[in-house]
């Protein structure tokens, strides 16, 4: 009974008595090709003769064919200096260009049959070039809006992209949001100013670029300083008040003093020689000349009490006081030495104008 079996279906196959129909892909149905090069999608059947294949991208319809029939397969226009089908019925691409990456359907149907087929996917590959980062936005502000970085490429293209910070891999979470093309950083600080790089990768090259990316930030709490260190000064003293912040750029730093911009230099603003007219208080203005964020802080300078100058005039005229004095009191004891004299010898006159008076008598 089984040599039976064996004779019909050998005898099926030699007179070309059909079977069922069924076909398999000849390797991988994933494909990968570098542009430029020839590609087949090889396909093979068995359980029929002649069948009726077609290829198929999406529903597009880009060949079909009797097989084995003398009249050449029948080719979309569009597509006959690329595609071809040979003798088994397999997709053949000669010099494939990137744009033919994609889907395709091998299709067989015999009269009588279940339809037979095979999917592919083709992914064209060429050399990633002339890539870039660009930021969406000029500015980066600390505390503002989520800041975009993003890629482009003028060929490739690319399989997988990966992006970094200062070296360290990104990954999605809360901070970080890679997307598409794109890298989204939300909450944006100071500490996110750095190099951001992104590696684009490709079964045929890999290219790395990057974009140094400054956060702007501050005026942060200012740092005001007088010098001497002390509550208050005499005419003719300098002071010297300094203000400095933290920033991105570094703050402008301006003094104001009774509603006028003082001369400064680096926020260090000098008053030399002073006087009783300069005590007061003085505003220090500090501003961020990217995101006009402006911070002012006031210090007060009191100037009171005698000069320098006359604190010496007065220091040099005490001993010529003392002099006078000295002399004044010299002056009025020689009076009343004088006064003395007068009176003595008025009396030792009047003694003598009595004594003849008394011989007399």
């Amino acid at each position: 009974m089984s040599y039976c079996l064996v004779a019909l279906l050998l005898w099926w196959r030699l007179t070309g008595t059909d079977c069922f129909l069924s076909m398999w892909p000849i390797g991988p149905t994933m494909v990968t090709a570098f542009v430029g090069t020839n590609l087949t999608l090889g396909v093979l059947y068995s359980g029929v003769t002649a069948p009726v294949v077609t290829w198929q991208n999406g529903t597009l319809v880009l060949a079909s064919w009797t097989i084995g029939q003398s009249n050449p397969p029948d080719i979309n226009p569009t597509y006959r200096s690329v595609l071809s089908v040979d003798q088994t019925g397999s997709l053949v691409f000669q010099n494939i260009p990137v744009s033919y990456s994609g889907s395709y359907t091998a299709k067989m149907a015999k009269s009588g049959d279940p339809e037979a087929s095979v999917d592919f996917t083709v992914s064209v590959y060429n050399f990633i070039t002339d890539a870039s980062v660009v930021a969406a936005s000029q500015d980066v502000v600390e505390g503002g809006a989520p800041f975009t970085l993003s890629y482009s490429f003028m060929q490739g293209p690319v399989m997988t992209s990966t992006w970094y910070f200062k070296g360290s891999g990104l990954v999605n979470g809360s901070r970080y949001l890679i997307t598409g093309k794109s890298l989204i950083i939300n909450q944006p600080n100071r500490n996110d100013t750095g190099l951001y790089s992104v590696t684009l990768t490709n079964p045929f090259s890999n290219l790395n670029q990057s974009k140094n990316i400054t956060v702007l930030y501050g005026p942060d709490k200012p740092v005001l300083e007088v010098s001497p260190t002390k509550t208050s000064f005499v005419p003719g003293e300098t002071v010297t008040l300094s203000c400095r912040a933290d920033g991105e750029p570094t703050p402008l730093v301006s003094w104001l003093f009774n509603g006028q911009e003082l001369p400064s230099s680096n926020g260090i603003l000098q008053l030399t020689h002073v006087h009783l007219s300069q005590s007061g208080v003085y505003k220090c203005v500090l501003i961020n000349s990217r995101t006009n964020v402006l911070l002012t802080r006031n210090v007060t300078v009191n100037i009171e009490g005698l000069s320098r100058s006359a604190v010496v005039g007065i220091a040099a005229g005490v001993p010529c006081l003392i002099l006078l004095l000295l002399l004044f009191a010299s002056l009025i004891r020689l009076c009343y030495y004088c006064y003395k004299m007068k009176g003595c010898n008025q009396s030792a006159e009047s003694d003598q104008t009595s004594a003849p008076a008394d011989q007399l008598h």
